[in-house]
């Protein structure tokens, strides 16, 4: 083993002085090949020997690439540094809705994403309940407030299609949240169940949506007024 790795060893080194036997050889009778030569892409700086040129091109940064979703019929072609403002509008590239935490199941382009926003069930519902809470976090809340009663009788329009459908009504006596536990003592935080002693505040409401019945039914209650 030790006389087999030794030898090994010998033939590289005897190789290696073989190849720059022959490279001062060509050099001297003037048949020398060599040169040095500059990365093609403009934004590298780097020059090798000719040889080693290929080598590098192979990991430069800065040599355009096909998209990573080329499978998928993407034809960009670009350096590694924009590729990610590429993915933002990538044919190949699928995203899902910022609110499938919520229960959205769309799943579509990058480049749609926003557009389907303009649509999405539960984005629409959030444009609602958003605002209201923040509203309602005030240290001094303004119940008379034109704007937050509009809201809220925006979010009354929801409450059919919260799970368990159909028992959810409006606010009659204190309690808590049975999602978060908030206090909800005016009928402006939100529901109430005919299930005694169970509320739910409007931040919880959208985690509790069946958003297939409100799809099926049509109604999408708008957050702005016409």
């Amino acid at each position: 083993g030790l006389v087999d790795g030794a030898m090994g060893v010998s033939r590289a080194s005897f190789q290696l002085e073989v190849g720059r036997y022959e490279l001062l050889l060509s050099c001297e009778l003037g048949l020398c090949q060599a040169e040095v030569q500059a990365c093609p892409h403009p934004r590298c700086q780097q020059r090798f020997w000719s040889h080693h040129l290929e080598a590098h091109l192979s990991r430069c940064p800065w040599q355009p690439r096909p998209c990573p979703r080329a499978s998928k019929g993407c034809e960009w072609m670009g350096c590694s540094d924009e590729l990610e403002s590429h993915e933002l509008e990538c044919v190949g590239m699928e995203v899902e809705c910022k609110n499938q935490h919520l229960g959205c199941k769309w799943v579509g382009p990058a480049a749609l994403e926003a557009a389907h926003l303009q649509e999405c069930l539960a984005e629409g519902l959030l444009e609602v309940v958003q605002p209201l809470e923040k509203l309602l976090s005030e240290a001094c809340p303004d119940f008379r407030n034109p704007e937050t009663a509009r809201l809220v009788q925006q979010c009354l329009q929801y409450r059919r299609y919260v799970r368990p459908c159909g028992q959810w009504k409006e606010w009659k006596s204190s309690g808590r949240c049975c999602e978060c536990s908030k206090i909800i003592d005016r009928k402006e935080k939100g529901l109430q169940c005919e299930t005694p002693n169970s509320r739910l505040c409007w931040s919880c409401m959208p985690s509790r949506m069946d958003w297939q019945r409100l799809k099926d039914e049509g109604k999408l209650v708008k957050a702005r007024p016409d």
